[in-house]
């Protein structure tokens, strides 16, 4: 094998000492040009030029495998001048074919000659006296083929050109390889960028500090799975002294969700600075959400309006998690169950209006999403409702900030820090 390569490499030297040397030259030369080119495209003109010009071709292609098709398309096509070809060029396509299909060089020294390919019509109509093919390969895989060919007006190839043509074809099928990989880093770490950016603006849009007003203490925690994510939560104050205290979860992760969540959030402000009436509220944003946001996306949202001057709360929920509420007086829990389906999911949906009795001093809400019951541990045991309920009773004595700490923590302790879903809280507290 290693004999085999070494000979490709060397099978264009003819024992003339002149020429030989100017031949490694220019096949030296040649291939650290295009070899220095970390730009797939800039690559690709610059091999097809050189082979142009150390061949004395009239026209050079460099077609390449499509990965939705799995045929070779011309990528680059050029003329003598480093001019490009127009689109719909004609050339030999059963070359190429071919010498992408074997691996092995093609080559048609004198086509008026016959010679021992079958010509195609291509060849015939367009005159070509001389064509010549090499496969672009690595180790490990065929991407293409480099062309080129002369009409019976120019100088035809000879055995030394097609020698010199392969040792170039060798090399550059590596450096295509190369400069492919170092294009998807760049793209990767520009994405790795914005993403980045991305989570910033979304965490951005979350509230940042524990709210304090009459009767009520807030605080919330929102850690996305992935760069970005489908959770939201968010404190908004409306007319009246009320204080509208929301969490959502968009169906999926990354972008995508994170986009439905941001349209979602701008909605709902938009409508809580007029309307007070949390059911009427997410029937706008549905109708909204389900014109606009494309098909198979829904979110589910609890939406809970409190009363900052009695401590009433009622709310709405679009087919969320249902809501624990502790009652401080007699240790019991209440789940505040969904009053209507996700949001994106029915045009006409409804949603109805539930009312608690008021909050009192020490009652908690613990608002969140399915990543923290459904949160499970390496035996595969969900965190489970249950298990919050406990914990709630547990941390009753604490500031809302510090009960969301310790959820995040003992979750985190539950799955060894393994999530695969976005984890929000959200804990308000009767003062």
């Amino acid at each position: 094998m290693r004999q085999d390569w070494a000979a490709s490499q060397t099978g264009f030297l003819t024992g003339d000492r002149a020429k030989d040397a100017r031949n490694v030259t220019i096949l030296l030369d040649t291939i650290a040009e295009v070899t220095g080119k970390a730009d797939l495209d800039a690559l690709m003109k610059s091999i097809v030029d050189k082979a142009i010009a150390i061949t004395n071709a009239e026209r050079g292609l460099l077609l390449l495998r499509d990965e939705a098709t799995k045929k070779l398309a011309i990528k680059v096509a050029r003329d003598k001048a480093g001019n490009p070809l127009p689109a719909g060029i004609r050339y030999s396509h059963s070359i190429p074919a071919k010498v992408f299909e074997t691996g092995k060089a093609e080559t048609l020294m004198d086509a008026a000659g016959g010679g021992d390919i079958a010509l195609g019509q291509s060849i015939l109509d367009l005159r070509l006296v001389s064509v010549m093919c090499v496969p672009l390969t690595t180790a490990d895989e065929r991407l293409g083929v480099l062309y080129v060919d002369s009409r019976a007006s120019a100088k035809g190839f000879t055995q030394a050109d097609l020698e010199l043509f392969k040792a170039l074809g060798s090399q550059c099928g590596l450096a295509i390889h190369n400069a492919r990989l170092v294009e998807a880093y760049i793209q990767q770490q520009r994405l790795q960028h914005d993403l980045h950016v991305a989570k910033e603006i979304q965490q951005g849009m979350l509230p940042r500090k524990t709210v304090e007003r009459p009767r009520i203490e807030i605080a919330g925690f929102n850690r996305p799975c992935d760069e970005t994510g489908g959770d939201y939560y968010d404190y908004v104050t409306m007319p009246e002294r009320r204080m509208g205290v929301i969490v959502g979860d968009v169906s999926g992760h990354g972008i995508g969700a994170a986009l439905f969540m941001a349209t979602a959030r701008a909605l709902l402000r938009a409508f809580t600075y007029k309307i007070a009436d949390p059911g009427a509220v997410l029937k706008e944003v549905n109708l909204f959400l389900d014109r606009d946001m494309p098909e198979g996306s829904f979110m589910t949202l609890f939406f809970g309006v409190i009363d900052t001057k009695t401590g009433g709360f009622r709310y709405a929920s679009a087919g969320h998690n249902p809501v624990i509420l502790f009652r401080r007086q007699t240790g019991s829990f209440e789940e505040l169950s969904k009053t209507g389906p996700g949001l994106g999911l029915v045009p006409s949906a409804d949603y109805e209006i539930h009312e608690t009795a008021p909050l009192k001093p020490g009652d908690i809400l613990l608002l969140y999403t399915d990543g923290v019951p459904e949160a499970m541990n390496a035996s595969k045991e969900l965190f489970g409702v249950e298990r919050m309920k406990t914990l709630l009773a547990g941390l009753k004595e604490r500031a809302p900030a510090e009960i969301v700490q310790q959820f995040v923590r003992a979750v985190t302790d539950w799955t060894k820090d393994n999530f695969d879903d976005d984890l929000t809280l959200v804990v308000v507290k009767g003062t």
